[in-house]
């Protein structure tokens, strides 16, 4: 099972009140990748799940720094997620999700 630290993970999400299309992907830092250059997003917008295989509009956490990719075609930003890692003692795992 991957979690959002894994860096094989991958998941379509929106940014902002636009609704701007990007993929969040996994890792020790959390990155949101695939952001039109021409998108209007902000440190601090919301980033929230786009995929099927989540609840649609759950707030996942905010954009915080954002920079040109390395191939100068997109944006990409970290992302900082809405909750402290280190305070969650349980978790609910739905096993339906591959």
């Amino acid at each position: 099972m991957k979690t959002a630290f894994d860096s094989g993970f991958d998941t379509p999400v929106r940014i902002g009140p636009l609704a701007v299309d990007a993929l969040m992907k996994g890792g020790l830092v959390p990155q949101v990748a695939l952001i039109p250059l021409n998108a209007q997003i902000n440190s601090g917008d919301v980033v929230y799940s786009a995929s099927p295989d989540f609840p649609y509009g759950l707030s996942i956490g905010e954009i915080k720094e954002i920079k040109i990719s390395s191939d100068k075609l997109f944006r990409e930003a970290t992302l900082e997620f809405a909750y402290d890692i280190n305070e969650i003692r349980s978790v609910f795992i739905d096993a339906r999700i591959q």
